[in-house]
């Protein structure tokens, strides 16, 4: 039945003014802000409460959520006709599958990525839903500790992430739409179709081969949420700026408090409005838009590199390709190309994309993709990174021969499978799989299935995958609707005129999936966000999918000895969080249906007795943690809609200390709780340069341990690399800092214009005197790397690090010469490595040790230190 139309919509409409100012700050066309302020409007009627007129907030995330699905369309179709000009697509369905499974399968990636103690502690408190009480009795750590380690785990996966793609806000684009699904809006609003079982698949194929201590993850909504910063809420905000992520609802205080930055795409007289009084008058002339200046589109970038051989002979006529993911790791898009001479050297000019970012020397610079091709040969594939008016050196690069397998896609009738993903891996990562692990991969896929080198099937289900390197592969195919296929072994040899194999995807059996609805108290489907809380004898998995824009839910099970608690959300917070138990592969017609709300109230008081003003509440069920809205009958009161189920209740102020969970079930739960507040360590002081204050500067506090146990990029930290409170100097460089740790910890302010202040290891004894922070323009280490005779000294990777997780690395010039500038003054080693360092990624773990930190090299201020390497054969 239709949901009936608000009664005041005069009150509305009249604020349309206002809604196409922001939205004009958001498109910038003003034909586009136009259709964005009214598709906002009609979802408002559609959609906002029936009662009353939506919130000024609440319209400004619609406003929000409409223009960020309009931009991703338009970027989106720009690529996919590009793509399909080229004859390399078959269709946008096809493209926008892909999508979906790569972005699971890059959360995916990220959270396994993530090395103890982190990823124990994430995954105990996000997906099994346990508190930080419980973690600490668990691992006999504070609570200080545990929450540090949640942030840890949080930053570093964001970090992971911000490396792939080159800015927080290019892979923030990818999540949201998982993280907070767009507001339904009638026809022809330009979103692409979801079909929940294509969706389901793609979902699932996220989840297939990971195993964190019998404990899949998925990287679905639940790390979504968490990572962008909207924890499962319309009332968060983003983690960092990007003019074109969604920035969920908020109060409008909150919005006020939003750092400049993250709202610089939004006029300023817009954002004054949404950040009015609900009694504003609504009448006001319209504000005037000011847009912020559109970023260069491309930087110069140069790489240089030598292909050749497996002998060291040069290979002329080399393809090489710079390509730039902007978060479509499926389609990359190439920003430079070039083609190796007759001596095998190429010389690349690229132009960096527009999200790159300024490094620690100042220059902007992204991680891109290399990619070499040569017909015969094996292609090459490798992270580089490129910075703004300098030349990349690789020094030389091996390409091997080639191999090339070619076959056809059918179904299990053997008719031919057109526009079905295909893929070949390495047949050792798939070793010694079980039979019940091969069966799963056939449901769900495995996390080594590579979809950025996949091709696609052709109408007549044939393929062709070239330049392979050789030994023995297997090849996958995936299509929508279907189950995996996945061959035998097949041993590939160089320069061979291919394999033909044929790839089986057959359809899902009667017990492979779990379908359902989800509907509101009026019996009508509900857009909803689905916990899926697995359980097996061995172990279990929780991850999330979303439903359509009816409620209706689809997806592959796990393990066909399983057995599923279903837990619902609703992304516009108007209805808690609903349960359903004991759920089983084949189940199809499953019915969760939302409850009119039960309230619940929160009393929060500080030590003292005294009221709690300006707090979050949030509920977790399942893991699954909600920002959930709250009203304020009195001063430190919060009443909220309470889940029905078992569910975690915690609480956020500002200076205080995170809460502690408190557990609860809804048959027997009280009406009323109360919870005290353990008030944070605020620490203050003064950031200063050259004698005078530096306002905007960022300080941030770091978790000291003398016994540098834990390692970030392989090498041991004394300093934790994971900020712990952060604050923002004001004009006259004075700031304060809230800390929530229980032990030592340094205290770091930086500004892009100097290099980085840093105290010395203190308590909160020691934070009891207002600090002050002297920014410096740093020292500097130089030198040589010599090598063996005949080899290249050129494109040598030189890292340096000072124990505190954040390592920075030069590559050498052809003569092996380097230099790094900007260092804090103090002890420092300097190494050779591999590969490119990003000092804001790379693994992290823990170690046991009774070794001191031991250093090599002393930066001092204003000068140059010299240090020569040597490399051996």
């Amino acid at each position: 039945m239709p949901r009936p139309v608000p009664q005041n919509t005069d009150a509305l409409l009249s604020q349309t003014r206002w809604m196409r100012a922001l939205a004009l700050g958001l498109v910038s066309d003003p034909n586009e802000a136009d259709d964005v302020a009214q598709e906002a409007a009609l979802a408002a009627l559609q959609h906002g409460p029936a009662d009353r007129a939506p919130s000024r907030a609440w319209l400004a995330t619609v406003v929000r959520n409409f223009a960020w699905r309009r931009r991703r369309t338009e970027t989106r179709r720009a690529d996919h006709e590009a793509l399909a000009a080229d004859g390399s697509v078959a269709s946008r369905g096809e493209l926008d599958a892909v999508d979906r499974i790569d972005t699971h399968q890059m959360l995916l990636e990220a959270v396994r990525s993530l090395d103890e103690p982190l990823r124990s502690t994430v995954v105990q408190r996000y997906l099994e839903g346990r508190t930080s009480a419980d973690i600490a009795r668990a691992t006999g750590v504070p609570q200080g500790t545990v929450r540090a380690r949640l942030k840890r785990g949080l930053e570093r996966l964001r970090e992971r992430l911000d490396e792939e793609h080159g800015s927080r806000g290019a892979w923030m684009t990818l999540v949201a739409p998982i993280a907070l699904p767009p507001i339904p809006s009638p026809s022809p609003v330009p979103v692409p179709d979801v079909d929940p079982a294509s969706t389901a698949a793609a979902l699932a194929q996220g989840t297939a081969a990971m195993s964190l201590a019998k404990l899949g993850l998925s990287g679905t909504l639940v790390l979504a949420a968490a990572l962008g910063g909207w924890r499962m809420t319309q009332t968060a905000q983003p983690a960092a700026p990007t003019p074109i992520e969604p920035i969920a609802a908020a109060e409008p205080e909150t919005l006020a408090a939003v750092e400049p930055e993250v709202v610089a795409a939004v006029p300023e007289a817009a954002r004054r409005e949404v950040a009015a009084s609900a009694e504003a008058d609504a009448t006001a002339p319209a504000p005037q838009p000011v847009l912020q200046p559109a970023l260069p589109k491309t930087f110069a970038a140069y790489l240089e590199a030598r292909f050749v051989d497996e002998h060291g002979s040069p290979l002329p006529d080399v393809e090489v390709l710079l390509m730039s993911s902007d978060g479509r790791r499926s389609k990359p898009r190439k920003i430079g190309d070039g083609r190796a001479g007759p001596n095998g050297l190429a010389q690349v000019e690229g132009g960096l994309p527009g999200w790159a970012a300024p490094d620690e020397t100042g220059l902007r610079a992204a991680r891109l993709e290399l990619v070499a091709r040569l017909k015969g040969r094996a292609s090459h594939r490798q992270r580089v990174l490129l910075r703004e008016a300098e030349t990349t050196q690789l020094g030389d690069v091996v390409l091997g021969p080639g191999a090339r397998i070619a076959g056809r896609v059918v179904d299990e009738r053997g008719s031919a499978v057109e526009g079905a993903l295909v893929g070949a891996v390495d047949a050792a990562q798939l070793a010694d799989l079980s039979p019940q692990e091969i069966e799963r991969i056939g449901r769900l896929g495995s996390d080594a299935f590579d979809r950025l080198t996949a091709v696609t099937s052709r109408v007549d289900g044939s393929f062709d995958l070239d330049d392979l390197p050789d030994g023995g592969v297997r090849v996958w195919a995936y299509a929508p609707e279907r189950r995996y296929g996945l061959t035998d072994t097949v041993v590939l040899e160089p320069l061979v005129d291919g394999v033909e194999v044929e790839v089986v995807v057959p359809d899902f059996g009667p017990t492979d999936r779990i379908a359902g609805r989800v509907v509101g108290p009026d019996g009508e489907g509900r857009r909803a966000w689905i916990t899926r809380d697995m359980r097996t004898a061995g172990g279990g998995r929780t991850d999330t999918i979303n439903t359509d824009d009816d409620g209706v839910f689809s997806f592959p099970v796990a393990h066909l000895d399983a057995v599923y608690r279903l837990t619902a959300a609703d992304p516009f917070n108007e209805f808690s969080q609903v349960q359903v138990p004991d759920v089983l592969p084949g189940d199809m017609g499953l019915e969760i249906a939302f409850r009119a709300p039960v309230p619940l109230l929160v009393r929060l008081r500080d030590a003292q007795g005294e009221p709690v003003e300006g707090a979050e509440i949030s509920i977790g069920v399942d893991g699954m943690y909600s920002r959930v809205p709250a009203e304020n009958p009195a001063p430190g009161d919060y009443v909220v809609d309470r889940p029905s189920a078992t569910f975690r209740l915690e609480a956020n102020a500002p200076g205080f200390r995170e809460s502690d969970d408190l557990k609860l079930d809804d048959a027997t739960a009280p009406d009323a709780v109360d919870i005290v507040m353990e008030r944070a360590l605020v620490v203050v002081g003064q950031v200063l340069a050259d004698g005078a204050p530096v306002p905007g500067a960022i300080v941030e506090a770091f978790e000291y341990d003398a016994r540098a146990i834990e390692t970030f990029n392989g090498m041991r930290c004394s300093i934790s690399h994971f900020e712990n409170g952060t604050a923002r100097t004001d004009d006259e460089g004075r700031f304060r800092l809230e800390v929530d740790l229980d032990g030592s910890f340094v205290v770091r302010a930086r500004h892009t214009d100097h290099v980085d202040a840093e105290t010395a290891p203190m308590t909160a004894d020691d934070a009891k005197e207002p600090l002050s922070l002297a920014l410096t323009d740093g020292g500097t280490i130089e030198g040589t790397v010599r090598v063996p005779p005949g080899e290249s000294a050129g494109g040598l990777v030189v890292g340096v690090h000072r124990g505190d997780g954040r390592p920075r690395s030069v590559r050498t010039e052809p003569d092996g010469s380097y230099r790094i500038e900007g260092l804090m003054p103090g002890e420092w080693n300097v190494f050779l490595t591999d590969d490119d360092i990003n000092p804001r990624g790379g693994p992290h773990s823990s170690i046991v040790t009774d070794e001191p930190l031991t250093w090599d090299c002393r930066v001092e201020l204003g000068r140059t230190t010299r240090f020569d390497l040597e490399r051996d054969s």
